[in-house]
């Protein structure tokens, strides 16, 4: 958990205190601005929970290929170009439809060509946006640091001891609102949700102004990048595509962001990942992780493109509308809380445990009167790195403030916690700064006998920010 935590150091030592198949012959998209495609149903094939896209494949290429080498490598694919984000050397491309093996064997041909970074298939998955809804804001000129006691909980007063540095942190979400009073949010985004309350909250955590009203923020020495990620929500469950995921961070990266939240994961309403899926995802989504150190590494720029990614563990399975919400192992959430040793794509340069050190997966803790418990809708087990006070969080939304809780806010607790460490020490590597936040943690968080699923027989998660 994320508690009251805090960081001196003596002779270099940190210390922590505390498809469906398609109908037509049909090239239409939704595309919500650059790098948003979302293919209609019958352009995606579901394969148990998730789905992919069975001709659309990304491609990463080294920053030494000419155009022409690009060009032969599509085009013994058969491929042509649907998008491109130029900024990191890479192409969308759509192929000729195949089934999923074909899919990953055309993959395997692009790999294996000199010139090419990586390759993934972009996957299509239901979100969990159970926290999307309409709150009645409060006067959003009055004073309510009273209400937002997790700020005392987390120490997060602690920063205001320190000189830091100023950093930028990045938050890959649903729902912003760009014109609030109490938070500067730069929009990354070409698209917005219409509803612009979660993003909203989890900003809020993060970076809200100190100032004479509303509430803190973890830190306020920071500049806040939002980029909506923003689903078709005239699907239900609301779809997002991997590629429009994952723009995110590189939008954020290439903003110099040191610290990215992702406050998503799979919709609760979906069942567990099969272990294939659990390793496809994973995967892919390293090979993201993969290009942004890599880019970071041939820049030779020290730590000045280092970064930290991290992610709500999510909020269990609803096995029906009106059963209650029990958490599962964190890994059923997706995205990077299922990157793993056995799964993680990297090659010389950057090693798997370079990236699996620039994650950090946020667990829900609950106060209870002997200490603190895993609470009954978080997910658990292996994948957690760490935990915070995630229930009845006080912060911002449109046009005022409100309470919401879940591992939404538990995660930009501690992304508030990472951005604050490397602004005092912005000496440290991305390792350095989550092993700072991993490692010295003294308490724990019980394991909840109400959700036993939620644990996976894990030791007792190590509580923080403390």
């Amino acid at each position: 958990l994320i508690y009251y935590f805090w960081l001196h150091f003596h002779a270099g030592k940190c210390q922590l205190m505390q498809g469906i198949f398609r109908k037509e012959n049909t090239d239409k998209a939704l595309k919500y601005g650059i790098y948003r495609h979302l293919p209609t149903y019958e352009k995606i094939i579901r394969n148990l929970v998730s789905f992919y896209t069975k001709n659309v494949i990304d491609i990463f290429f080294d920053e030494s290929i000419s155009e022409t080498e690009k060009t032969e490598i599509i085009d013994e694919v058969q491929g042509s170009i649907i998008d491109s984000i130029p900024s990191v050397n890479q192409v969308q491309i759509k192929i000729p439809e195949t089934d999923y093996q074909g899919l990953k064997r055309t993959i395997e041909i692009i790999e294996e060509k000199e010139g090419v970074l990586a390759a993934t298939s972009d996957i299509v998955v239901p979100i969990d946006m159970s926290s999307r809804k309409e709150f009645k804001a409060e006067n959003p000129k009055k004073d309510y640091t009273n209400k937002a006691d997790w700020y005392q909980k987390i120490g997060a007063e602690s920063f205001e001891q320190y000189k830091t540095s100023h950093i930028n942190v990045g938050v890959v979400d649903v729902g912003f609102d760009f014109n609030h009073a109490d938070v500067d949010i730069v929009d990354l985004s070409k698209i917005r949700s219409k509803k612009k309350d979660h993003g909203t909250h989890v900003a809020g955590i993060i970076g809200a102004k100190h100032n004479s009203y509303g509430i803190n923020g973890v830190l306020s020495n920071c500049t806040l990048y939002g980029y909506d990620c923003l689903p078709d929500e005239n699907q239900k469950p609301y779809m997002m595509s991997q590629s429009c995921m994952l723009y995110g961070l590189i939008a954020c990266v290439e903003k110099g962001c040191k610290v990215i939240n992702y406050s998503v994961g799979f919709s609760e309403d979906e069942k567990n990942l099969t272990d294939i899926e659990k390793y496809e995802m994973g995967n892919n989504w390293s090979k993201y992780m993969y290009i942004m150190l890599h880019r970071a590494k041939i820049r030779q720029s020290g730590n000045k493109d280092d970064f930290i990614v991290v992610q709500a563990a999510g909020n269990g399975y609803r096995k029906n509308k009106i059963a209650n919400i029990k958490g599962r192992d964190a890994s059923n959430t997706g995205f990077f809380a299922c990157i793993a040793k056995e799964n993680c794509y990297h090659k010389d340069d950057i090693s798997v445990n370079d990236i699996l050190d620039r994650i950090l997966i946020v667990a829900n803790a609950e106060e209870k009167k002997d200490g603190y418990i895993l609470d009954v809708t978080s997910n658990g087990g292996e994948k957690i790195s760490v935990s915070a006070p995630g229930d009845n969080v006080y912060s911002t939304v449109k046009d005022g403030y409100a309470m919401d809780g879940g591992t939404s806010m538990a995660a930009p607790m501690v992304a508030g916690a990472v951005a604050g460490i490397w602004s005092i020490y912005p000496e440290m590597t991305g390792a350095e700064v989550k092993n700072a936040i991993v490692e010295t943690a003294e308490d724990k968080v019980k394991s909840n006998p109400k959700a036993p699923n939620s644990a996976d027989n894990n030791q007792n998660i190590p509580r923080h920010i403390g």
